[in-house]
């Protein structure tokens, strides 16, 4: 039997430390882990919105009001679609579903939206549902059928996905729906397996380097190094930029596997209570997934939607 002092076995213990290897930063997470948030403007931000939109629903109610002229029945719409919004920053998705839902009954400019709010208040199927509903009413909203892509990507379909956003470039998009379609074809096609470069072709330069253009050529070349000027460079969007940044990283390791970097990256999206936004709810979503054991993306592919 080998017998170790004490003095020696520190020393083992001591060199083993110096020459672990060191894991490499990640500058991103670096970024978010030195900044520090507070949710209270958030919440403030949100309880406005649910107060105001509950006061103007109140007056506008077409139920108790009567029919109500059509431009009532938009105001009505548009008070219904505010509430959501501050049931969104809250996190409470099944709320926000509801007041979506009633802002449908009079209008379908919001019907992208209610199928966004479905998906994350649990319910995939009746999202996907409700998308392809938006879509045969609202063919021509390029950021719909973005929206719709989106969805489907994150649920696990990049065959869906890379068809609807082929049809919204097509669509004449604006410039940042054509980035965010872009963006999420680069997603799409590392879940297939593919090489975004060949599946996006030639595209245009983009000199002012706008946010999504950062984004996608971040996920294309694999490293974040230029994000975090990227992030700072308007003080009004840090937290959400931060936290679409931190989601779509992570969601790119996820696809290769690196479970425990996707979750670091979710975790810190999390931490930003950037809550209006679609990337934080994402986050939340995907990381639940991991937590629960379901590693590999859940593949969800309603009959005639494959």
């Amino acid at each position: 039997m080998i017998s170790i002092s004490h003095a020696t076995l520190a020393t083992l213990l001591l060199a083993a430390a110096i020459f672990r290897p060191a894991v490499a930063a990640d500058p991103l997470l670096e970024l978010a882990e030195a900044s520090t948030f507070a949710d209270s403007a958030h919440r403030l931000s949100a309880e406005h919105n649910i107060n105001a939109a509950m006061t103007k629903a109140s007056v506008l109610d077409p139920t108790k009001t009567g029919a109500g002229a059509d431009g009532e029945k938009a105001d009505f719409a548009r008070a219904m679609a505010q509430l959501a919004t501050g049931y969104t920053q809250l996190g409470a998705d099944s709320l926000a579903a509801t007041a979506l839902h009633n802002a449908g009954a009079y209008s379908n400019d919001y019907a992208f939206e209610y199928a966004s709010s479905l998906f994350f208040a649990g319910h995939p199927e009746e999202s996907f549902t409700a998308f392809e509903q938006a879509l045969d009413a609202k063919p021509d909203d390029t950021a719909g059928i973005v929206t719709a892509g989106f969805f489907h990507l994150i649920a696990g379909d990049p065959a869906r996905a890379t068809k609807l956003l082929r049809d919204a470039l097509a669509h004449n998009p604006s410039r940042d729906d054509r980035l965010y379609a872009t963006l999420y074809l680069v997603l799409a096609s590392q879940m297939l397996g593919s090489d975004p470069r060949r599946v996006l072709g030639d595209l245009p330069d983009e000199p002012n380097r706008p946010w999504p253009f950062d984004l996608r050529e971040a996920l294309m070349s694999g490293s974040t190094r230029h994000l975090d000027v990227a992030i700072q460079t308007d003080k009004n969007a840090f937290q959400d930029r931060l936290c679409e940044a931190l989601f779509y990283v992570g969601f790119s390791r996820e696809i290769d596997n690196k479970d425990d970097q996707a979750q670091r990256f979710y975790r810190a999206a999390l931490d930003t209570r950037a809550t209006g936004i679609r990337a934080y709810a994402a986050a939340r979503l995907r990381l639940s997934e991991l937590l629960a054991g379901n590693r590999k993306l859940k593949v969800i592919a309603p009959r005639g939607l494959s």
